[in-house]
């Protein structure tokens, strides 16, 4: 594993799960399906997370400010 690779996936570790902000339960981060390493982004390049509870869809920046909540696709 290369530095680059291994960064990824310690930062990916660290930004898996996010409190979903409609019900607080468990949401995941969405990778992208080519490398499963790297979040999938929204357009303004926010990790974007997937509610396991209500199917729900929202952005999380960086300094955690919450986006575009949605509800199912």
């Amino acid at each position: 594993m290369n530095w680059d690779t291994y960064h990824i996936t310690e930062r990916l570790r660290d930004i898996k799960y996010y409190a979903c902000p409609h019900c607080g339960a468990q949401a995941i981060v969405l990778t992208a399906l080519e490398t499963e390493q790297l979040p999938e982004r929204d357009e303004n390049g926010h990790c974007q997370y997937h509610c396991i509870a209500y199917h729900r869809y929202f952005s999380v920046d960086a300094y955690q400010s919450i986006f575009q909540e949605k509800g199912i696709k």
